[in-house]
């Protein structure tokens, strides 16, 4: 009998869902026809969190909004709803706008519930949603995955994929949302998707209660240095980095790995030997100075501990040759323990003149369009981004390079500066092969954004980590008002810095916890904290994330926390 009334009561329960669903699926396709196309659920057999249930939404803006005659594109949104009980009743429930700055991830559409789950747990792109029990919808950036006219339109009006079009496509997309689901807003963004969250507050003010740029790189041109100088001196520690250093520098001085790369990329890459030269030392830098972005201090340190082992266990004092061509061609993948001899024997041992890749070309469709900036068929080689490209080279900017770090002699330094200043106008010139070599940098965006950020009546917090390179591109101090607006570094937290680490580390770190009271403040005003009680058991106040923890909130004096494992800790707070 009481498995029976089980299965009744499960019943009944995804009978009210669906019904739910249903019903607020069908409002806001017919409250909003004129932007609202459909809303499709995502099914997916691996139920990670059965409370959480995710939908694409299909809708359409104008191509150019102050010109509409000149047609509409096709925009999607990833939308994942909290069916659970906690954070309010479903349609009052807040919802975070997460947006990525570019496509989506193919897991949306394929394993909506496992991405979910991935980003809901200390994760900046979900973690706003999970901690607040809200929604979470997470739209595509115009010219991005699906999000293009149709055919090869998208790579002649590539001029009309800018941030106050792509803001204004958000604008609408909420505007949409709010006549169904009432609730308080967060927009924010991590990375490109964080000055797309600033640039909403821009546009926008009033689309959201709260906004949160996770690391947003504020550009001052195409060839900001800032970047550069802070990867060479702030993140990691000062052994790490000149570790990471020596095995750039060893590349670079040893023949062997130029002309490993020179006989198996020269044909594919198609350039002249010099602009090849400039090219094999962007990617030196970018791949390794990528391990800022990705790594924390343990891997990166984890690594370099493991490779002392292994040379110490080959008897060699440093890496040798193809150690060095293996990492330069993996990427910047310095971990000798990850794969290295099963390059070596597959991958290594079998590359010869045979094995040159053919020379790209572009896959691009016919279209009778005119050109915004004369682009022509096959311009454009295969993977590369144009809109990344058009944005970054007109209004987003890119950091510049400079070789003095990697060369031990005056001369070797002004040689290499020399040819990288002659052949490179911009480090991103080498994505885009000279495409986009009319089109000039305009920092009218970013500085609009910056001053609307300074007299911004809204919340908002910026989020950074001390060990991301992007963190050398941080919002100026002049921008941050203090009351409104706030910035905070967090340290030993790189790329995919974000807040709920910082809390979950330290319960009594007042970084963290002055971000949890100024969310709080919007969101959970009722928030009471963790007390503790007279018989010194701990009375607990407060909301869960979507791992079923606990998110403590402190107060003034001595609280009890519980931990995760179901301990309690004492912590002060002054």
């Amino acid at each position: 009998m009481q498995k029976y009334l089980l299965t009744l009561m499960s019943m009944i329960m995804a009978s009210t869902l669906t019904v739910k669903a249903q019903s607020w699926c069908e409002d806001l396709v017919k409250l909003n026809p004129d932007v609202i196309d459909s809303v499709c659920l995502l099914k997916d057999e691996n139920i990670v969190e059965p409370d959480l249930v995710s939908y694409m939404i299909h809708y359409h803006q104008p191509l150019k909004h102050d010109a509409p005659e000149l047609g509409s594109l096709s925009l999607r949104a990833f939308f994942t709803v909290s069916n659970g009980t906690r954070g309010g009743e479903f349609t009052e429930k807040m919802i975070q706008m997460s947006i990525g700055g570019y496509a989506l991830s193919d897991n949306a559409m394929h394993t909506p519930n496992n991405y979910v789950a991935e980003l809901t747990l200390d994760t900046s792109l979900g973690e706003i949603a999970a901690n607040y029990f809200g929604h979470l919808l997470m739209p595509e950036h115009r010219y991005f995955g699906y999000s293009f006219p149709d055919g090869g339109y998208r790579y002649k009006t590539v001029g009309y994929c800018e941030a106050k079009e792509a803001a204004a496509d958000f604008h609408a997309l909420a505007e949409a949302m709010k006549k169904v689901f009432h609730g308080k807003w967060c927009i924010s963004g991590v990375s490109k998707g964080g000055i797309a969250a600033a640039a909403q507050h821009a546009y926008y003010p009033d689309d959201a209660d709260f906004f949160v740029p996770y690391v947003p790189p504020f550009l001052n041109s195409t060839n900001d240095m800032r970047v550069q100088e802070h990867w060479m001196s702030e993140p990691w520690t000062p052994e790490m980095r000149e570790h990471i250093l020596h095995i750039q520098k060893e590349i670079l001085h040893r023949p062997a790995v130029y002309e490993y790369y020179h006989k198996q990329e020269f044909e594919k890459e198609g350039l002249t030997e010099d602009l090849f030269r400039c090219m094999f030392l962007y990617k030196l830098a970018m791949y390794f100075t990528g391990k800022y972005m990705e790594e924390t201090r343990s891997q990166v340190s984890q690594d370099i501990d493991s490779n002392m082992e292994y040379l110490k266990d080959k008897g060699l004092e440093d890496y040798s040759d193809v150690m060095l061509i293996y990492m330069f061609m993996c990427k910047g993948q310095i971990s000798l323990s990850n794969g290295f001899e099963y390059w070596y024997e597959n991958t290594y041992k079998g590359k010869s003149e045979s094995n040159k890749s053919p020379q790209a070309s572009a896959a691009i469709g016919k279209s009778e369009s005119e050109p915004v900036f004369g682009l022509n068929l096959g311009d454009w080689k295969s993977g590369t981004d144009i809109a990344f490209a058009y944005q970054t080279v007109h209004e987003l900017g890119y950091y510049g390079l400079k070789w003095d770090y990697f060369y031990d002699t005056q001369a070797e330094k002004d040689s290499v500066n020399a040819l990288w200043k002659n052949n490179v106008k911009s480090a991103i010139d080498l994505d885009t092969y000279d495409v986009l070599k009319n089109v000039e940098y305009d920092p009218t965006f970013i500085n609009f954004v910056r001053q609307q950020t300074k007299k911004a009546t809204k919340p908002m917090i910026f989020i950074y980590g001390g060990d991301d390179i992007w963190t050398g591109a941080q919002i100026e101090d002049e921008y941050i008002n203090g009351d409104n607006v706030r910035k905070y570094i967090l340290q030993e937290q790189n790329h995919s810095a974000c807040y709920s680490k910082t809390f979950d580390k330290d319960q009594d770190n007042s970084m963290g916890r002055e971000i949890w009271e100024f969310l709080n403040s919007v969101f959970r005003p009722d928030l009471a904290g963790i007390t503790e009680t007279t018989d010194n058991k701990p009375q607990t106040t407060g909301i869960y994330n979507l791992s079923g923890c606990r998110i403590p909130q402190l107060q003034k004096g001595i609280n009890i926390v519980k931990m995760s494992n179901g301990t309690t800790k004492k912590v002060r707070v002054k």
